[in-house]
C-alpha cells in the first residue's frame, strides 16, 4: 500500500523529469511533446528578463536542441490544492551559467502541465 510519503516521492521524480525534459533535444524537437506539457495560457518570466508566451517557448525549445544543463537542489512545494506545485531548483549548464529557476506545475487527467516559469541569473 502506497504512503502520502511514496506518493510524494513519485512526483518528485515526474516533476523533475517534466524538468529535465526541457533541456533534452530529442523531447523539445517534438512540438506535439511540448504542446502537451506547456498550458495554453502559460507564462515565462526569462533569466533575460524578457516576458516569453507559450508559442515563444515553443519556437525557442525547437530551435535550440539539447542543452547541457544540471540541477541542483531541486524542491517541489504544494501551492494550496493537491494538484498545483511550485518547482524550485538551481540550473548550471556547461560554460558553468547559474540560474535560480522557479516553475509552478499542475496535475491534470492528462499528466503534468507547466504553468509559469522564472529564470533568474546568479552567481551562487
Amino acid at each position: 500500500m502506497a504512503t502520502h510519503a511514496d506518493d510524494f516521492i513519485n512526483l518528485v521524480i515526474d516533476l523533475h523529469k517534466a524538468e529535465t525534459n526541457f533541456f533534452n533535444g530529442d523531447f523539445c524537437s517534438n512540438v506535439s511533446n511540448l504542446d502537451k506539457v506547456i498550458a495554453d495560457d502559460y507564462l515565462e518570466f526569462g533569466k533575460s528578463g524578457r516576458i516569453h508566451h507559450k508559442n515563444d517557448v515553443i519556437d525557442e525549445l525547437v530551435r535550440c536542441g539539447s542543452r547541457d544543463i544540471t540541477i541542483e537542489n531541486f524542491t517541489v512545494n504544494t501551492l494550496g490544492t493537491a494538484n498545483l506545485f511550485l518547482v524550485h531548483y538551481k540550473s548550471v549548464d556547461g560554460d558553468g551559467n547559474r540560474a535560480l529557476r522557479y516553475s509552478i506545475w499542475q496535475k491534470t487527467q492528462n499528466g503534468y502541465k507547466i504553468l509559469f516559469h522564472q529564470g533568474t541569473s546568479t552567481t551562487e
